[in-house]
């Protein structure tokens, strides 16, 4: 297996989207196995940037984006054991029930010290009976942490996404971000896909957004669904939702009200 490793690894690849010679994960197939850690970021050489993301649910749509599905209780709360410098790039946790060696790679750790730190998660070993779970930063701490001192741990959110629609009214979820726009559809769940994050891109457009045009309707927001729209006419608008969805992007031209979809420049994750 092919593991990218975490450091915010950018891979520049042929519009083809074949990463690694014949092996890997090329951009349009979809695996059941990880060939790179959830979050790999890939550039296509025309600036359209993907993530490697692992899709819980089957996806069936392209048109719809997939969304963050990790939730807080998803996380692990926890405290130190034993005190670090600054420099230092591990430190060590209770042990953490459950997880797998390097299982949390590309999550988050903040510690809850006088200055608070957030850290990148590049890798954790599996504890044994009686023993502790080390966990190695992708940066290095800045001030000294003390023993027993509060952390949070949250697990890498492209880890689980979710397609979330066709689910009317504003079930548990709803809240959920965006993280991407899927490349293709799998036929199961818990399949590894690449989303797209940044860039051109032709999304199904709901409402007036396919057939109105106005000097100053550009900018386009995402659903509680992960439709596409503009901001007044988004599937739960009010007003006193106004301006509150997650912005998606922006119409790159429409010329004139003649129907047919905008080409929008979309904007997640650069």
């Amino acid at each position: 297996m092919v593991m990218a490793h975490y450091s915010g690894d950018i891979y520049q690849v042929p519009i083809n989207g074949l990463l690694g010679g014949t092996t890997g994960h090329r951009i349009w197939e979809v695996k059941t196995v990880a060939q790179y850690t959830p979050g790999t970021r890939l550039v296509l050489e025309d600036g359209r940037v993907f993530r490697y993301a692992k899709a819980s649910n089957i996806v069936t749509r392209t048109q719809f984006g997939v969304k963050f599905w990790n939730q807080i209780g998803d996380g692990i709360a926890t405290t130190l054991s034993g005190a670090r410098a600054a420099g230092d790039t591990t430190i060590t946790i209770a042990a953490a029930s459950g997880v797998a060696k390097d299982e949390l790679v590309g999550g988050y750790v903040t510690i809850h010290t006088t200055s608070t730190q957030f850290r990148g998660i590049a890798g954790n070993t599996v504890a044994a009976a009686g023993a502790n779970t080390v966990i190695t930063l992708a940066s290095p701490l800045a001030a000294t942490v003390a023993d027993g001192s509060y952390a949070e741990i949250y697990p890498n959110p492209y880890g689980n996404v979710y397609g979330h629609y066709g689910i009317g009214g504003h079930p548990a979820g709803a809240c959920a971000s965006v993280a991407g726009m899927p490349y293709v559809v799998t036929a199961v769940a818990n399949s590894y896909i690449w989303i797209q994050t940044w860039g051109p891109i032709w999304i199904n457009p709901y409402g007036d957004l396919g057939s109105d045009n106005d000097a100053d309707q550009r900018e386009v927001v995402f659903d509680h669904e992960g439709a596409i729209a503009y901001e007044y006419d988004a599937k739960g608008y009010t007003a006193d939702s106004a301006d509150q969805h997650q912005h998606a992007g922006f119409l790159i031209n429409r010329q004139d009200d003649a129907g047919g979809a905008p080409l929008v420049m979309l904007q997640i994750s650069p």
